[in-house]
């Protein structure tokens, strides 16, 4: 069983979808039931829930875009940063994958050209260059760069 964070967002909702069409079992946990930013309240779900893997399609991007985000400053930080901490962290303790989907909002421009003349697109392992550490860039995009490399301190994520 899948244990779905962000469910009610687009681009969980596109999961949801996905998995219920396949028959996949999975629980999306809402955040109007489970207060999934308290570090004790998410190990005890994970803990009696034991998924297979956990999939975060939660963050913050603001209404209506992500021009919001230069407003609500700490509401960014505490979805794009602090929540795929914790979802880590609380992994982590309970040997639970986690699935973290990103933003491809942390690259700008692209890498240039292959030798047939078609441009190079970036990939997950690409270092951002659209972040915080490589300004200038968005709140948004230095948020889920952050998040990104705060999560690739933990064995077992897969950011997408």
């Amino acid at each position: 069983m899948i244990l779905l964070i962000g469910g009610t967002g687009y681009i969980g909702l596109k999961f949801q979808e996905i998995l219920s069409s396949r028959n996949i079992e999975f629980r999306n946990l809402s955040r109007s039931k489970v207060d999934y930013y308290d570090f004790k309240t998410l190990n005890d779900v994970i803990a009696n829930v034991k998924p297979e893997f956990v999939l975060n399609a939660g963050g913050f991007t603001g209404k209506p875009n992500v021009d919001q985000c230069e407003i609500n400053k700490s509401g960014t930080i505490i979805g794009n940063v602090l929540l795929p901490q914790i979802l880590g962290q609380v992994c982590e303790l309970n040997d639970v994958p986690l699935v973290h989907v990103s933003s491809g909002c942390i690259y700008a421009g692209d890498k240039g050209e292959d030798v047939d003349g078609n441009k190079i697109g970036f990939t997950e392992e690409d270092v951002p260059n659209f972040s915080y550490d490589q300004p200038p860039c968005s709140f948004y995009s230095g948020s889920k760069a952050l998040g990104e490399e705060i999560l690739s301190k933990f064995e077992k994520v897969l950011s997408i």
